[in-house]
């Protein structure tokens, strides 16, 4: 019998969702010049060669999957928000694992790539913030204007709360993950801003990193990590006694901890042995092992618990080391979910929320019955994924790498046939690429 938290459902439409990341990669020529460009090694006519992050091609593909499964939990949450329960996690620890699973990790890669790069050469701090904004907001802008948008219609265009409070909600909507629980006019767009409230972590993260960049070496990461680990420490006693500050409410240590490990990682990953086909293998299956642990046991109840997080760490650093699960992290799908994988996180619950409302005033949501329920699911998130190629298209790829782009020569040359189909595209390092 199938029932709303059945797992298969998400088998068949997560085996869509590879489907049709194939035909997008096999039919536009914009996204297979991004894939190949982001394979394609160093070449010595590169100039900024020397200062190339290697590509880690597994964790692109991770962040795909990893995005993709947000969707499914939120999509069973939303089954029984309109069936009248209030707003939780799903009564499925397999759901709620693949959606906050993702989130960890989303933070941890944070770190590593951010900790990779500052291990390489020092950090440009105007560069930095910099690309951080133009990596954030161009996204995030479009979202808050379809919020606005869906505020208005909701509101009938009319003013429901004086103007002045008006602006001060607009202008604290501005800032990402400010307000994840914001009513705008009157109007409760909680669920349309729901996923911005890792953005208040990684722009929390951002501003300290120029700070955080100044400890490489293992002498002054070591006392880093003491330091962190005290703080991580002291706040965590601090929330259990019911004695949270300002501070640890604005940012759990839990989740501010995850972004250590990451940098944890990269730290560590220089001095562990080469990767070859065996040790990519064990390295697969000790990956795995971990995340079936969490998915599939009752290790715990929260992923963001200490020892839950570091399974997850364990895990984590076996993909950077280099498993991809048997090749699966590096196929051409999973890597262009991966690279739209911003938009698929950010706007899922826009789309879910249009879609849904709009069924629901035909027919109830609590009346489709699993099966019906979990078709118009696998159809939301192949919505989502197309919404968010074009996403990626226009509000993503037009601002990476622009400075970048002025510098580094083609990777094709004029008489190349994709050239004629696709104009150059930017380079983008793998600082870029991360939100």
């Amino acid at each position: 019998m199938v029932s709303v938290t059945s797992v298969w459902p998400y088998a068949v439409v997560m085996s869509a969702l590879v489907a049709l990341a194939w035909i997008v990669r096999r039919f536009s020529p914009f996204f297979q010049h991004v894939l190949q460009a982001d394979a394609a090694p160093p070449t010595p006519r590169d100039p900024s060669a020397a200062a190339a992050l290697p590509r880690y091609l597994g964790l692109d593909g991770l962040r795909g999957f990893l995005a993709t499964g947000v969707i499914f939990c939120h999509s069973v949450t939303n089954y029984y928000y309109f069936s009248g329960k209030a707003w939780s996690w799903p009564p499925s620890r397999f759901y709620t694992m693949i959606g906050q699973v993702p989130v960890i990790l989303f933070f941890m890669i944070t770190g590593f790539l951010f900790w990779s790069k500052a291990m390489k050469k020092p950090l440009n701090v105007r560069s930095f913030y910099r690309a951080r904004f133009f990596r954030i907001m161009p996204l995030y802008g479009l979202l808050v204007g379809g919020v606005l948008l869906v505020v208005a219609v909701q509101s009938h265009f009319s003013l429901r709360v004086p103007t002045r409070q008006l602006f001060v909600e607009i202008f604290q909507l501005l800032v990402p993950g400010l307000r994840p629980s914001a009513v705008i006019n009157g109007v409760d767009v909680k669920t349309l801003l729901m996923m911005s409230w890792t953005l208040w972590y990684e722009c929390a993260f951002y501003l300290i990193f120029p700070l955080l960049a100044l400890c490489t070496g293992w002498r002054k990461f070591s006392l880093l990590c003491l330091v962190a680990v005290v703080a991580y420490a002291a706040g965590m006693y601090a929330m259990s006694h019911h004695q949270a500050s300002t501070l640890t409410k604005q940012l759990n240590p839990s989740d501010c901890i995850l972004f250590l490990l990451g940098m944890i990682t990269a730290q560590i990953l220089p001095i562990l042995p080469a990767v070859t086909p065996w040790r990519r293998r064990l390295g697969s299956l000790l990956a795995l092992a971990c995340l079936f642990v969490l998915l599939a046991t009752h290790f715990s109840d929260d992923a963001f618990d200490l020892l839950p997080s570091l399974l997850v760490f364990v895990a984590f650093t076996c993909i950077a080391w280099g498993a991809d699960f048997f090749g699966l992290l590096t196929t051409a799908p999973a890597r262009l979910l991966g690279t739209i994988g911003y938009s698929v996180y950010l706007l899922h619950m826009f789309v879910l929320y249009l879609v849904l409302n709009w069924v629901n005033t035909h027919t109830p949501i609590a009346d489709l019955g699993p099966k019906k329920y979990w078709a118009l699911t696998g159809l939301c998130a192949m919505l989502i994924v197309l919404c968010s190629t074009v996403t990626y298209r226009f509000f993503e790829h037009p601002f990476l790498g622009q400075k970048a782009a002025r510098k580094t020569p083609a990777l094709q040359s004029p008489s190349s046939p994709s050239v004629a189909q696709v104009p150059p595209l930017p380079a983008v390092d793998a600082q870029a690429e991360l939100s």
